[in-house]
């Protein structure tokens, strides 16, 4: 349930399950900057009459286009991570039927749709889609809009995709965060019985101001802590405000700051978000949208 701030002092968030049929079956992460194939190409052909166009345009708001070695489109940094973590989800449990990707930067090569590229060459996926628009809380929306397109016991698998790059070819408005590096993680849900546990619990509220964001922390890990009183582990992105007391029991991590949307989940699958074992709780929050999320594993039927 989404529950709107009333008032700096009131933030009242319930859980709500991603599909409770569905279950985490793999995370995955990828670094561009370990990869064989960093290297790349030469432009296309039309690369530099693209690059007038997005400098004539940034000049009419007072930005300047900085400009990126060129690249061809399939080798720009979305399409590659995004097609590295859909391979190595092929490779680990077969068909994947859908994928969501999540960022909060446009992609650098302007006019390419991953998401197109994703489908055309993926014999099998049927659909590919992205939510773009929720700053660093973007991959928890498309969790959202993956779970639900889960059909109950049909075996569908769903692919969620976090992404960040590390060069953009724009001048960024100030304060705007900007990932230091190239990034993708991934969560895979669905495909297998239910009954075993491993769904996702979902909480988010807006807008909330850094005081409710504070309050929301508390609540979330409140309700947390009444469904499971052993260990669990908290992952904070490194905007969310700490807990005052979490216990001896909640192991506190926070996520690196230099990445965005892939911040809080790069840290959550080293600490076994999607393997069996004691609850991973991953909060985000965005103080400029106002948005809080928090998703939880290991506490459904708790």
């Amino acid at each position: 349930m989404t529950v709107t701030q009333q008032s700096p002092g009131d933030v009242r968030i319930l859980p709500e399950p991603i599909r409770t049929t569905a279950r985490i079956l793999r995370s995955f992460h990828h670094d561009l900057s370990t990869s064989p194939d960093a290297e790349v190409s030469e432009a296309p052909r039309l690369q530099s009459d693209v690059d007038e166009y997005l400098g004539d345009m940034l000049a009419a708001y007072g930005h300047a286009y900085q400009g990126l070695r060129s690249r061809e489109p399939s080798q720009t940094a979305y399409n590659r991570l995004a097609r590295h973590l859909l391979d190595e989800a092929h490779s680990s449990v077969g068909r994947i039927d859908r994928v969501v990707l999540a960022y909060a930067l446009p992609d650098s090569q302007q006019g390419y749709s991953v998401c197109a590229s994703m489908v055309h060459s993926s014999p099998g996926l049927a659909t590919a889609f992205a939510v773009s628009d929720q700053g660093v809380t973007s991959p928890f929306t498309a969790l959202r809009v993956a779970g639900g397109t889960l059909r109950g016991d049909s075996g569908e698998r769903a692919l969620v995709i976090a992404l960040d790059q590390g060069a953009i070819p724009w001048e960024p408005p100030p304060e705007t965060p900007v990932p230091g590096r190239d990034l993708g993680a991934a969560l895979l849900l669905g495909g297998e019985d239910p009954s075993r546990g491993g769904g996702l619990l979902h909480w988010q509220a807006t807008p909330v101001d850094a005081t409710g964001a504070a309050r929301a922390v508390e609540e979330v890990l409140a309700d947390v802590r009444s469904r499971t009183p052993g260990p669990c582990t908290l992952v904070l992105g490194c905007r969310v405000p700490g807990p005052t007391a979490p216990g001896p029991e909640v192991t506190v991590l926070r996520a690196p700051s230099d990445l965005v949307c892939t911040a809080v989940w790069s840290r959550a699958h080293g600490a076994g978000i999607a393997h069996d074992g004691d609850p991973v709780v991953v909060v985000e929050y965005d103080p400029v949208l106002g948005y809080f999320c928090a998703v939880a594993t290991g506490l459904e039927g708790q």
